[in-house]
């Protein structure tokens, strides 16, 4: 709790059930969910949109160039068929009590992998009190999972530098030969970035998010433009530990990242790391007084520019797709069939969207978004 509220001057509120408590706007609230797996209350389950709304697992620049679709943020049926997926959109009209009014954030200190969501519930129930105002995050008393709290942290110094960010990064799995070297897969834990197409669309809508992810709710702001001032490409990797006793299997993870030529600049996300002998890493940490920081690398590393344009391409794809997402799924599937020239939207596949996002600007894209695009009434 300190470390939030030291940071980001979150405000704190006496709970009648749970003490103190961090009060967080809902798009705020959804975004720490989106990072840290942390649970809304509106069940005795509770419910992460954590990993709802993939695109890609892998980077096309590991892919030969090509796209490799994996179903989330729009889903398919089992003849293939593209339909509706786990959208900003479509969970909005599932649970549009998510999105009003502060939320109640709860840290409570748990055994590892205990199921306390139903206990909590009850909890909010009994005391006549609205459990979808709640949001969990269970922090594990060895401190083990507290890896995407300090992603969460990086994620929120990084938006305040004016890039966009995102967690569980899709990188590549298997091996990758790269100048003749072949390089053990992994997947970082987090990154920032941005592109001039990013500029393009924050010039047009209010893209004021953290994540990548949530210019899929877009239609939930007020659609005032807020313009971006990073023109070009950078991207920027992280690796999180819960401990500098980590450092080692850390460094190893920064130096396969590197070796791929592709980010601008490595990070250790490390809280109570200060320094490392690797030089080419920046790093993330915390002091004494919870306040993070970010200091940069001492050198700099070898950047390949072709792959840097192939991933600024596929970043502005991934980036289409969560505008389109935006929409009613009608007006995507109009898109669709309207790019591709097809006869009808009956049988329209994953496949017909991945080849009508990509073989779009991002001009056209975003006046197709900015035509059809309903503003959530306040």
């Amino acid at each position: 709790m300190k470390l939030l509220s030291v940071n980001f001057n979150m405000e704190t509120d006496k709970d009648k059930v749970f003490g103190k408590v961090l009060m967080m706007d809902p798009l705020e609230a959804y975004e720490f969910s989106l990072i840290t797996g942390a649970d809304y209350m509106v069940d005795p389950i509770g419910y992460s949109v954590k990993g709802r709304m993939e695109v890609a697992i892998h980077r096309s620049v590991f892919q030969n160039g090509g796209f490799i679709y994996t179903p989330g943020l729009f889903s398919r049926d089992i003849k293939g068929k593209l339909i509706q997926g786990d959208s900003i959109k479509t969970q909005y009209a599932k649970h549009p009590e998510l999105f009003v009014g502060k939320k109640k954030l709860i840290i409570l200190d748990v055994q590892d992998n205990s199921c306390i969501e139903g206990a909590v519930y009850k909890k909010i129930v009994n005391a006549g009190l609205k459990p979808s105002d709640y949001l969990l995050y269970k922090s594990f008393n060895n401190g083990s999972n507290n890896e995407p709290l300090y992603e969460y942290l990086a994620s929120r110094l990084f938006a305040d530098k004016n890039m966009i960010t995102e967690n569980q990064v899709p990188w590549f799995n298997q091996n990758y030969i790269y100048n003749g070297k072949k390089i053990n897969g992994g997947i970082p834990d987090f990154s920032a970035f941005q592109t001039d197409d990013l500029n393009i669309i924050s010039g047009e809508f209010n893209i004021d998010f953290v994540s990548i992810q949530t210019v899929s709710g877009t239609f939930l702001t007020d659609g005032k433009p807020r313009k971006r001032i990073n023109p070009g490409y950078k991207l920027i990797i992280g690796e999180a530990k819960v401990s500098k006793s980590s450092v080692s299997a850390a460094t190893s993870q920064l130096q396969k990242y590197s070796s791929t030529c592709l980010p601008n600049e490595l990070y250790y996300l490390i809280p109570d790391l200060e320094k490392s002998d690797y030089q080419e890493s920046g790093v993330f940490n915390i002091d004494a007084n919870y306040c993070s920081s970010i200091k940069t690398s001492v050198l700099n590393h070898k950047i390949d520019v072709e792959s840097q344009k192939t991933d600024s391409e596929w970043i502005s794809n991934i980036t289409k797709m969560y505008l389109l997402s935006n929409l009613e799924f009608e007006n995507i599937v109009e898109f669709i069939v309207q790019k591709l020239d097809l006869r009808n939207g009956v049988d329209i596949t994953s496949k017909d969207l991945v080849e009508a996002v990509c073989s779009s600007d991002m001009a056209e894209i975003s006046s197709f978004v900015r035509k059809n695009i309903i503003y959530r009434e306040k």
